[in-house]
């Protein structure tokens, strides 16, 4: 889930290696990481929402508002693209910002729950057709054209800095505290958000080895994502609760970044296979999900 990123080593690797002192560095960096993603995502999720824009991709006079995720998911995959860039040596360094930051910032299961709610709204005619395909085409081309703008600038350099360990384990640890006072609101989903990113780490150490034409590691992160979303959407009705489990830990286990890099990066006809999967896949089970729902009520 690392993709190009990281070298044959892996992190579990590098951490059976590690002194004790220093995986617990690691844990701080990562935990700080992925509840920072997340809370940046949902603070562009609601910066979004309060903004008039027009549709995703055509231009036409309207009221609508883009996806919530659809900035996150950006910047996200500009990041994972822009580390193309940066000393592949350093594994744990590409784990934090790669695996915990981009992939908390980035959500693959809002973009397959808003295509899915369309669909099984059964509204008929052009009008859903057109609301659908709006967002299909952008919901994967906004996260492609990131990760290919930071993808383009790798032969920048950054200016070789090393920040000692210990600065780095403080200011994260600071990070942690300040959040735990300041995101009261969403603390209970970053806390999840940790987790399903940890779970998503270890899908990418389980199948990284066996990944060649079809990225397996980040297919099933994202369609167990969407599984869980929609259970928790349909069966869970307190709001915070709801909340921390599809904008926490489902928001964080999938990740749009990661998709988008492997999709540009496979040959044409695999990654055709595989974005059609993972889609068909993925609104299968949340449309199934939905309209059963929708009729036992």
């Amino acid at each position: 889930m690392y993709g190009s990123i990281l070298s044959d080593a892996t992190v579990s690797d590098e951490l059976q290696s590690m002194t004790t002192k220093e995986r617990i560095q690691f844990i701080f960096m990562f935990v700080a990481a992925s509840m920072y993603g997340c809370w940046l995502r949902i603070s562009l999720a609601e910066a979004s929402n309060n903004v008039k824009w027009g549709p995703q991709i055509f231009v036409v006079e309207s009221h609508m508002s883009p996806s919530p995720y659809q900035l996150s998911n950006f910047f996200g995959s500009l990041l994972l693209g822009f580390l193309e860039n940066t000393d592949r040596n350093d594994i744990l360094k590409h784990a934090v910002m790669g695996a915990a930051f981009a992939g908390s910032l980035t959500t693959f299961s809002s973009w397959i729950h808003e295509s899915s709610s369309i669909l099984a709204s059964g509204d008929g005619g052009f009008s859903m057709v057109y609301r659908w395909l709006d967002v299909q085409v952008s919901g994967i081309a906004v996260p492609l054209l990131g990760y290919a703008l930071g993808y383009f600038h790798r032969d920048m350099r950054l200016p070789a800095t090393k920040l000692p360990d210990e600065l780095l384990v403080g200011c994260s640890i600071f990070l942690i505290v300040m959040a735990v006072i300041f995101a009261k609101q969403n603390l209970l989903a970053l806390l999840f958000a940790v987790v399903g990113a940890a779970i998503r780490w270890k899908f990418s150490e389980m199948f990284r080895k066996r990944e060649q034409n079809f990225p397996i590691g980040t297919f099933a992160v994202n369609i167990l994502s969407c599984t869980i979303f929609a259970l928790s959407r349909t069966f869970i009705k307190d709001f915070n609760k709801h909340g921390a489990i599809t904008a926490g830990f489902c928001g964080a286990l999938s990740t749009m970044s990661s998709f988008a890099k492997e999709v540009y990066s496979l040959e044409r006809a695999d990654a055709y296979t595989y974005l059609g999967s993972s889609i068909l896949m993925s609104q299968t089970i949340m449309v199934a999900v939905y309209i059963i729902a929708k009729h036992a009520n």
